[in-house]
């Protein structure tokens, strides 16, 4: 990603946290004895960890526009 805004650093900081909670919760540090499932299982936590995030911080926004708007 080039030039990331701060909504996107945000939201890389919240999955590279929950990243490293599922690295822990399996307890394999080297990547290269991980099952298939395994790899799988952090590809999902990190794409729904940052998506996750920038749809939070949306709401946010929406919420806070709403205020000003009544």
């Amino acid at each position: 990603m080039t030039d990331p805004n701060e909504f996107e650093l945000a939201a890389m900081a919240s999955a590279s946290d929950r990243a490293g909670e599922y690295i822990e919760s399996i307890g394999k540090t080297d990547m290269a004895q991980w099952s298939a499932d395994q790899w799988h299982g952090l590809i999902e936590v990190v794409c729904g960890g940052y998506v996750e995030s920038l749809l939070a911080q949306k709401a946010r926004a929406i919420e806070a526009v709403g205020k000003i708007e009544t």
